[in-house]
């Protein structure tokens, strides 16, 4: 059985002495020796809380906007990160939830194949479309069909959209005519693509 400890530490000051001048990456170099050392000899931080999860859950180093994880109430893509939370888009969920790191979980990018956004249009086609921080699509790009996340809206007609790839460090910007043009749920986006390339022949 794995499990995950993860050590939440106090503020830690070292002393050093120095003489005559010397740079910050010296001085932050010979700092880290020093605290190592310190650390070492005393066995570990003397002030700290810690928590135990199961061996699945992620870590704050491995979390990433644009990650599909595991919740309490299904799978989701990672919106926002903060100190201690995230927020999350769940599928079929009716709006985001914010979550502590330690009760998010490692999941597998295929679980995520459901578009919010295609739930939420899809049957709507006489109504106008209008796009909001968590709607998550298909954008065609470089004859590929990607998924992505919307994770920040602008706030007037003349902004851009951040379109972050799911699963991937990557994102784009959009103006509002951009994003209309060409954020599809996935069968759209696949129609899309098609005309492209018949458009190229």
């Amino acid at each position: 059985m794995e499990k995950l400890v993860t050590f939440y530490l106090e503020p830690i000051s070292v002393r050093l002495n120095v003489k005559g001048k010397i740079s910050n990456e010296e001085l932050l170099q010979r700092a880290k020796e020093k605290f190592v050392q310190e650390m070492t000899n005393q066995g570990g931080p003397r002030s700290f809380k810690y928590s135990v999860s199961d061996g699945d859950t992620l870590t704050r180093e491995e979390l990433a906007i644009g990650k599909v994880v595991k919740t309490d109430v299904g799978i989701g893509v990672v919106l926002k990160i903060n100190k201690t939370t995230a927020t999350v888009n769940v599928v079929r969920f009716p709006c985001y939830v914010r979550y502590k790191f330690t009760d998010l979980k490692k999941a597998n990018s295929d679980c995520y194949d459901v578009s919010i956004w295609d739930q939420a249009y899809k049957a709507k086609k006489d109504k106008e479309k209008y796009y909001l921080f968590g709607h998550t699509g298909y954008i065609v790009l470089s004859e590929k069909i990607i998924p992505v996340v919307i994770v920040n809206v602008p706030r007037t007609s003349k902004g851009k959209y951040k379109l972050q790839f799911i699963e991937d460090n990557h994102y784009i910007e959009v103006t509002e005519a951009q994003i209309k043009h060409n954020f599809h749920y996935e069968l759209a986006a696949a129609e899309a693509m098609q005309k492209s390339r018949r458009a190229k022949k």
